[in-house]
Parts: C-alpha cells; structure tokens; sequence
C-alpha cells in the first residue's frame, strides 16, 4: 500500500508511504524559500515525487489536507471532486457510514490574505477547492467540562472499552473522500480533518497508547440542530480538543476545546502588527495584572455556551486590550536599554497587552487540559502520557506551566506540532481507516522526530564559488578551532547533516555563538533582522544542564519548554524573566557536544547561543546554496557545512 500525503495549507509539506513505513518527508518552504509556504504547484509535487523514485501513477491512495476554511490552493493540472467513487470500493468495502449531507463546503469568503496572496500569485496558482466540514459526528465526546471523574469513569466504560465494530464508524469522523485527478491521472484520496491529522501525528510517536490535546488558531464552529430527528447542541464539536489514542482503535475524542486561544494570542499581536511568537517574548517585560484572572473567570463559565463565536472572543480581546491601557507593571529596568530599539508600536501598552493575553491563554489552556487529563489517569493510570499538537503548543511557557501543575503525567510537546506536521498525520489516519499497520516510531535517537534524511541534496554546489573561500582546518580539531573562535566572539553558520522539522534550528541549521557574551547576543539579533529585545535560546551537554538550569532534562531536547537560569554567566541565553528555551544534547550530536567539551576545556562556561539560520523574513536553510546566500547576506564570521569551513573571499585567513 502506497500513500502520497499533502498538505496544501501553509506551514506546506508532503510525505510518502510505502507498506507503513515513511519514506520521505518535506518542508515546502524549505525549498520554496516561502515562509509558511501556502498552495502547491503540481511541478513541485511531481518533482518531489522523481526523486524519490515513485510517479503519481503508483500509489493506491491520497490524503490532503489544509489550513482551516482557506481551502486549497493549486493549478490547473491537479482537480479536486468531493465524494466517493468505486475506487474508494477497493480500499474499504464498506462505505455505508459516510453522509454527504454530515458534511458543507467551506465559506467562500474567508481568505489568506497578507503575504500569502504573494505565495499564491508567486506559484501561478489559478485554482481554489473550497474546504469541506463536518457537521455532525458518529464519535461520542463530552459535552462540556466536568472536573468530576467519575464523568470520564462513565465515558470510559461506556464507549472506549466496548468499540468493537464500532471504531470504523468512528474513525470515518475525520475523513471526507475525494478523488483526485493529476495531469488526467484519477486516484481515490480523503480530505483529512485539520485537528485529527494533528492527533494522528501525535499518534505517530506513541508507544500505543496516549492521551492527546491539539489546539491552535481555529474557532468554534455552529453544527446543525437536528439530523434524522436526533437533537444535537447548537455548538458542534470543535475537533481540536482531548483524544484518547490507542493502537488497536485509532482516535476518539474525549472533549471538544471549544475555545480560540491561538485566535485571541494572534488577534492581539496583530493589534501591534507583530506575529504570536515575538508577542511572547515581549511578554517577559511585564507582568499581568489581576484584573485579567476575573476575566478569565468569565470565559471558562461561558466556554461550552451556545454563544462562543468569532465575535465573542474579539469581545475578550478588547477587554484584555482595555485592561491593558489602565495601568502597566512593566519592567522598567529591563526595557530601558531597548527601548530605543524598539518599533513605534512596541510601546508600554504592547508590552502589558503581551503580559495579559499570555496570563490569560496559560492559565485557560493549563486549568482545563491538566484537569481533564488528570481525571483520565486517575480512572485508568496507563494513560500517563500526554502528547501536546497544534500550533498553540509553540507556546513554551504554557508548555512549562501545564507540565508543573501536574506531574504525574508525561507532557510531551513534538517537533511538527504546527501545521507543517499535518501531512504526517494525515497519513497515519489514512492508514487506520483503510486498515493497513503503520510503523509507528519508537526511536530514542533525538534526531528521530526530523523524520528521514529528505532525498533533496542538501549539499551540491559547493565548487566555484565566487563569494567564499574554503579554509584549510584538519577535521579532528575542528572542535577546538570552533570552541576558541566562539570565546573570541565569532559568530558560525551551521549547515550540517539532516535539517529539522518546524519553526525551530537544533544544531544542524543554526547560527552559534557563546553565551558568555550578552553583545554578541544583540550583534546576532541585528545582523538577522530580528528586534534586540527577543531572547536567543541556549544549547548545552546533558551533564551541565543542572549546573545552568532548573527543570528536567527529558523536556528541555526540542525547545518547546522553558527553564530557570541558575546563574548570571551566559547574558547571551538569559531572557529578561531569567528564563531560557534551552535544548539539551548529549553525545549523539557529536559535533556540538565536542565544542561544548572543548569549551570545558577551555575554562569557561560550556553554553552555546543557539538561534535558526536563516535572514529575517525568510525559511530556516536547507541547501548549500541557501547557506551560502544567508551567510553573505547576514555578514557572520564563518560557515561549517558538513565538514569544510568557509570564510568569506579577500578575508584574512584565521590563524591556527
């Protein structure tokens, strides 16, 4: 069984299946050099395709999917038709519980706009297949929250232990079919539900059995009244939510979150037109104010209302804007320095905005997702681990905080828990519904969570360069070159083996620098284009974590967390707050482990800046050729790629 998995939204990826097994994954933007690549060209999939040996003609299914009621963006060569056909027959005989009237088209009037109208016209794409809805589920899932457990006790013994038959039926919630038509070539595919392709690709790294929260951006949605004389609630349910994920079952939904947390993080950065990340790094220069838990009081009474629509939760964000204004508990002394840095819109207000909205968010998403998962353990203690999807879950200090308030269980944020992770997770959906075992991945190598080598040469073009002259450097002490020139203040470029998946760089596309030097932190942030007052995250060896930090080792691996600093030696990582967003490596990533060691060596503090390699407004690097750009472009002192060190031409050779 073959699968070719897309998603067509931004954050754009594809990935292929062959028997159950992953064999390739990409990150469009990547490639592209569109950040949060939105819509795919039909020359990209198929090229795509070449080189990893396979045609569209070979595989037996496909699955899409796509950014929430944006629709699908795309040429004239691929066609989209919704409905099944007698190709769907032969992947599963029984079709009897899929509903065209279950399901609407997506609004038409809802789209991307913003830069990705630049993806769109940049690509040529001409077409536009509207998404499609559920609008009624077979899955039993709460209504509303209950902090009781006896209320997950009853759930438990009523649905999920007696499935049998019944999981088909379910599971046939997320999936809508279509067939597919590339270059006149038909093949039966499903439109994969946004959230359900998020728990699947948490699915995809469970040992078997998991409990799943996915949240992002998306807002609740009206299903209808009645269907087939059945009474249902006026608010449908919102797939993103709390999922119990087992291997012999697949998904079943536990609770709706209907909430927008991610809707109301970005609503207010937008306020400042500045995005939801840089909005919480500008939060650590304030602190919330009281006045923000009563009306955090008000929204968890009202959240599984008939009424929690688009506009009640603008209505939320104006109050947390309008508290903002009456009084700020900024900083003072940490915001002195930037603040001739500072944008026009980043003023006391924005900074107290940044403080309220993420009080606001954390303390919503941590008191109903620990609750609720706390109650599921409590009934059946073999579901102890938590894995956390969706775009929300970038958030490291709710990340902290949800994994503190309850430590009995195992949080678990992954790598691709944006959307660019949804053509993984689709595909482990489809092979579910259609029956067919999928190697889920069990791996303890850190790198594992990247997903394969991508078959794109990452490092051709290295010869005839006009821009930059390689150094001569004996390869066994490239390690202590690298440790001495970070101590003198040099900055490197790192284009090294397999890249990483997500908004973040790990050690194999990263800019490093030594986080003993606080200035070298602010020449960093200048030279990529990034404001001064955003924090730089740290690397360092699994043995001097305690030494540098507070928390546990096993969250800290991706950066999805955030620590205490312990001492006031590396300025470099330190965020106003004293936090960091370190990543902890040991001997398996040899190259930056033997810098950390040599580091050791020389006597100082063994803390790296760690930050994505890339200019701003651009994709982490993949190729040679990208890095190269960049390193001119950004001026650093050096570019490792592989093993070969480069400087740029007419530079004075560095002494050995």
């Amino acid at each position: 069984m073959k699968i070719l998995s897309i998603n067509f939204g931004h954050d754009a990826s594809l990935c292929i299946f062959s028997d159950g097994k992953l064999i390739d994954f990409a990150e469009v933007e990547r490639e592209s050099r569109l950040k949060h690549h939105l819509g795919l060209k039909s020359q990209f999939i198929n090229e795509y395709l070449i080189r990893n040996n396979f045609s569209f003609e070979n595989f037996d299914a496909i699955c899409i999917s796509s950014t929430q009621l944006w629709g699908i963006f795309h040429d004239e060569c691929l066609k989209i038709q919704y409905g099944y056909s007698s190709l769907h027959k032969k992947l599963i005989k029984n079709f009897a519980f899929w509903d065209e009237r279950l399901f609407s088209r997506g609004s038409e009037n809802i789209k991307p706009g913003g830069f990705y109208n630049e993806h769109i016209a940049k690509q040529y794409l001409r077409c536009h297949t509207y998404s499609p809805l559920r609008r009624l589920y077979a899955s039993p899932y709460l209504w509303k929250f209950d902090s009781n457990p006896k209320i997950i006790e009853n759930f438990f013994n009523k649905h999920i232990d007696v499935l049998g038959t019944q999981s088909k039926e379910q599971q046939s919630d997320f999936f809508i079919p279509i067939t597919i038509y590339l270059n006149g070539i038909e093949k039966p595919g499903f439109y994969i539900d946004h959230h359900a392709a998020h728990a699947f690709y948490a699915g995809f790294y469970s040992n078997g059995k998991a409990i799943i929260a996915t949240h992002d951006g998306g807002l609740p949605l009206t299903c209808l009244r009645n269907y087939k004389d059945k009474k249902i609630p006026e608010m449908g349910f919102n797939s993103g939510g709390i999922y119990i994920f087992r291997k012999d079952m697949g998904l079943t939904p536990i609770l709706s979150h209907n909430f927008a947390l991610g809707f109301i993080y970005d609503s207010v950065a937008a306020n400042f037109k500045i995005d939801a990340g840089k909005l919480m790094g500008l939060a650590s220069y304030g602190r919330f104010q009281r006045k923000i838990n009563n009306l955090v009081d008000s929204y968890i009474d009202g959240l599984f209302g008939n009424d929690f629509s688009r506009e009640l939760n603008l209505k939320y964000v104006r109050e947390i804007l309008q508290i903002s204004k009456t009084d700020n508990k900024i900083r003072a002394s940490k915001t002195k320095k930037f603040l001739f840095n500072f944008e026009n819109q980043i003023t006391n207000f924005a900074i107290q905005s940044a403080s309220n909205v993420q009080h606001f968010v954390q303390r919503i998403y941590v008191e109903l997702i620990s609750d609720i998962c706390e109650n599921i353990y409590e009934f059946d203690n073999t579901y102890k681990d938590v894995y956390m999807t969706g775009g929300f879950s970038l958030n490291c200090p709710t990340n902290s905080s949800l994994m503190a308030t309850s430590p009995s269980l195992n949080y678990k944020p992954l790598p691709g828990v944006g959307d660019t992770g949804l053509s993984l997770g689709a595909a482990v959906a489809l092979h579910y519904l259609i029956g067919v075992d999928v190697y889920l991945n069990h791996s303890t190598d850190l790198l594992s969570p990247a997903f394969p080598p991508s078959s794109l040469n990452a490092f051709s073009g290295k010869q005839n360069l006009k821009d930059l002259q390689m150094i001569n450097c004996n390869p066994t002490t490239i390690s202590s070159f690298v440790a001495k020139e970070l101590v003198k203040g040099k900055v490197f470029c790192l284009h090294i083996g397999r890249s990483e998946v997500g908004p973040r760089a790990l050690g194999h596309r990263s800019i490093i620098a030594w986080a003993g030097s606080e200035n070298i932190r602010d020449i960093i942030n200048d030279k990529k284009g990034r404001e001064r007052w955003r924090p730089l995250a740290p690397i360092c060896s699994v043995e001097d974590f305690p030494t540098y930090f507070t928390g546990d080792i096993e969250d800290a691996r991706f950066m999805l967390t955030i620590s205490k600093s312990k001492t006031s030696k590396i300025p470099g990582v330190t965020h106003v707050d004293n936090t960091a967003r370190v990543q902890v490596i040991d001997q398996s990533e040899s190259f930056l482990y033997s810098v950390l060691t040599e580091l050791r060596n020389l006597k100082v503090d063994p803390v790296i800046i760690n930050t994505s390699f890339n200019c701003a407004g651009e994709p982490v690097v993949e190729t040679f050729k990208d890095a190269a750009k960049s390193f001119i472009d950004m001026g650093f002192d050096y570019l490792i790629s592989e093993k070969d060190i480069f400087i740029k031409n007419n530079e004075s050779m560095p002494i050995h």
